[in-house]
């Protein structure tokens, strides 16, 4: 099943329309027709980075891999993991400590661009992965 929604009259980004795919766990953002966000849970199976099962790998290998791939070392506050420079947020995947967040809780949001109002991030610890 899909879904279709249009956003508030008053929202300042354009024509923006949200895909909602129930059964694969993926809501499409575009925003003027052009792909804007991607936000998956953890019922999105088929979703991989680079061959790797974003939602059935270890957290830590996949982590790794992006990090190294992107060249990019992730922050972290509580559940949630970023790449800011990258716009990509994990949450419920890996901690500060290391350890792995509720498997199923895991969500995975990429954007063209930071999050609108989104948190200051310049609380979050850095992970030096790579």
């Amino acid at each position: 099943m899909e879904a279709l929604e249009a956003t508030n009259a008053n929202d300042q980004r354009g024509v923006v329309l949200m895909q909602h795919r129930m059964t694969t766990g993926l809501t499409l953002e575009y925003e003027d027709e052009q792909l804007t966000e991607i936000f998956a849970d953890n019922r999105a199976g088929q979703l991989h980075f680079k061959q790797m099962p974003i939602f059935s790998s270890s957290p830590l290998n996949l982590v790794k891999k992006i990090a190294k791939d992107l060249n990019e070392n992730p922050i972290v506050q509580d559940d949630e993991l970023v790449f800011p420079k990258n716009n990509i947020y994990l949450f419920s995947f890996l901690r500060k400590d290391l350890t792995e967040g509720n498997p199923q809780n895991r969500t995975m949001m990429w954007r063209i661009k930071p999050r609108i109002l989104g948190t200051d991030l310049s609380n979050y610890t850095a992970l030096e992965i790579i």
